[in-house]
């Protein structure tokens, strides 16, 4: 179930509320509504969009009208995020050695005296950047607003 700030890769989202049986909920995206469902018998309504919902910011809320045509206010706005955009083929880090009596930036297949050598490089900004050693994972770093991570 998606709640409010939830960022997720799916376009034809589930999403899901409950009300009143028999009553009818309309759902708003951005202030626009985009789909009205009947509240089931256990008082639980459910859609799924027929087409997919663009990448980007959903502010989500809504209304839930009776028998008679009464509507309610608008529930609480959750904001989504869709984000089905991979990011970018990740590029080999940088490694510097700082430790020792010699220190400088690494090149593939240079021999350090620094068992913890500085890795450092680029990506998506809110991303998670994996560091492998010979296929195990041995650590990780989230790139910053500026697009850097170490």
């Amino acid at each position: 179930m998606l709640a409010d700030g939830d960022i997720t890769d799916e376009s034809f989202p589930h999403i899901a509320g409950q009300g009143t049986a028999g009553n009818i909920v309309t759902l708003y995206d951005n202030g626009s509504a985009i789909a009205s469902v009947t509240v089931d018998a256990d008082g639980r309504w459910r859609w799924t969009p027929d087409a997919a919902f663009a990448d980007g910011s959903h502010k989500l809320y809504t209304t839930e009208a009776d028998p008679d045509g009464r509507v309610s206010g608008a529930s609480a706005t959750i904001t989504i995020t869709v984000d089905t955009i991979a990011p970018e083929e990740a590029k080999a880090p940088a490694a510097a050695d700082d430790f020792g009596d010699i220190t400088s930036a690494l090149s593939s297949g240079d021999v350090t005296d620094d068992a913890q050598p500085k890795l450092s490089g680029r990506g998506d900004t809110g991303s998670t950047v994996t560091i492998y050693d010979n296929g195990a994972a041995i650590g990780s770093a989230v790139v910053g607003a500026d697009g850097s991570w170490h």
